[in-house]
């Protein structure tokens, strides 16, 4: 078989329900590496939160962060790396037009930096922003986060979280979209409490799949691409092989090739390679 280059999502595809990798998946990846195919994590969270699964993983590949706007080479300098960032001015009109928009909360994300109103979330916060946003949280030191302002903000952020009530993220979407449609993308990441994530146009994963496949010189048709959210759309349907998770939401079924016949809490990923892949323990 050809080298493929297997992307993958994390947060409800390839972590289960408690946002950990099971064992099964760990040592298939890992299995799937050793016989030389490219393993890449294609992920909406930063790397900061994202760090401690890559390191787990164990699988010294290229990363992609923020939903495509990050494209790096974790502990390396790696000359085909990217990072798109978003216009500063467009992250400080949402914020003053955050209480007309009906967000509850704004978070501003650097490379480095993350920029909030609050420095604590409560158990009701917590229960409605859902556990791929608490996972947001858990890695950061309290001097690391920075009070949101128009002062503060100085810098260009890689990307914007935008957490509501889920009844009104669809007429966010909307209004945001209109407001600033020619310069930003909305995506929704986050599983059971959906995220809406803002970042510059045109930036989506597909992007830093195909900057990672034409790295190790792997043609698209062999790609597979595994995703659960909208914000998987575009890099499934890049890929030679798109896969949607059984729990996926159906708006990737336009785009998905396969569907796993497990959900992220069953190995649905793992249990496809394997298959795939013939691997055997």
């Amino acid at each position: 078989m050809q080298r493929q280059l297997i992307a993958i999502d994390l947060d409800g595809t390839t972590l289960n329900e408690e946002s950990k990798l099971s064992s099964l998946t760990v040592r298939t990846l890992r299995e799937l590496n050793k016989r030389g195919h490219v393993v890449t994590i294609a992920t909406g969270r930063p790397y900061r939160s994202s760090a401690g699964i890559y390191e787990e993983l164990g699988i010294r590949r290229p990363m992609i962060n923020y939903n495509g706007a990050l494209c790096h080479f974790p502990g390396r300098t790696w000359s085909e790396g990217y990072h798109e960032s978003l216009r500063r001015d467009i992250a400080l009109e949402l914020l003053d037009q955050q209480d007309k928009l009906a967000i509850d909360l704004m978070l501003i994300e650097g490379e480095d930096q993350l920029y909030s109103r609050r420095l604590s979330f409560g158990d009701e916060d917590a229960k409605r922003e859902g556990s791929a946003t608490i996972g947001i949280y858990d890695w950061m030191r309290l001097e690391e986060r920075g009070i949101l302002s128009r002062e503060t903000v100085f810098r260009d952020p890689t990307a914007l979280l935008l957490l509501s009530q889920r009844e009104h993220q669809r007429t966010i979407e909307e209004n945001v979209n209109q407001i600033f449609g020619d310069y930003i993308d909305v995506k929704t990441w986050g599983g059971e409490a959906p995220v809406l994530e803002v970042v510059r146009h045109g930036i989506h994963k597909a992007i830093g799949v195909d900057r990672v496949a034409r790295y190790y010189q792997i043609d698209a048709k062999n790609v597979i691409a595994f995703g659960d959210e909208q914000n998987d759309l575009e890099m499934l349907d890049y890929a030679g092989t798109g896969v949607m998770i059984a729990n996926g939401n159906s708006a990737l079924q336009s785009v998905a090739d396969e569907v796993t016949e497990y959900s992220n809490n069953e190995d649905g990923l793992a249990r496809f390679l394997i298959d795939r892949f013939k691997l055997e323990f």
